[in-house]
């Protein structure tokens, strides 16, 4: 059975790719891991999630969920840079393995864009 966790990153990962159809994959994947850490949950499980050079990736294929669990956050990244946020991802994701990760203003700023989406 699907987890909580796995069916809302495979629904993040589908409907950013509908909708960010520029965006490559590994920007994608890493835009959803910010977002599910990120997200209000207390539920935190992200073991689907795997570091990589190019950024943070889905481990495996994304279960074939379907939805708009993305849209209330389009305007909020649809112009950031796709490589900005594939290197936050890198650093959110050291940062939670307890390295000393230093975010600059603009990551700061995105980050805290990106967790109060409630609207």
């Amino acid at each position: 059975m699907i987890s909580f966790e796995e069916f809302r990153a495979s629904g993040y990962i589908n409907c950013f790719k509908k909708y960010l159809k520029t965006w490559d994959e590994v920007s994608i994947q890493s835009l959803s891991y910010l977002i599910s850490y990120l997200s209000d949950d207390e539920i935190k499980d992200l073991s689907m999630f795997k570091y990589s050079d190019d950024g943070v990736v889905y481990e495996g294929k994304p279960e074939n969920v379907d939805g708009n669990l993305c849209v209330k956050y389009l305007d909020k990244v649809k112009d950031l840079d796709p490589k900005l946020i594939r290197e936050l991802s890198k650093k959110l994701f050291n940062y939670t393995l307890g390295e000393k990760v230093d975010f600059s203003p603009e990551e700061r700023e995105i980050m805290k864009k990106l967790s109060h989406s409630k609207s």
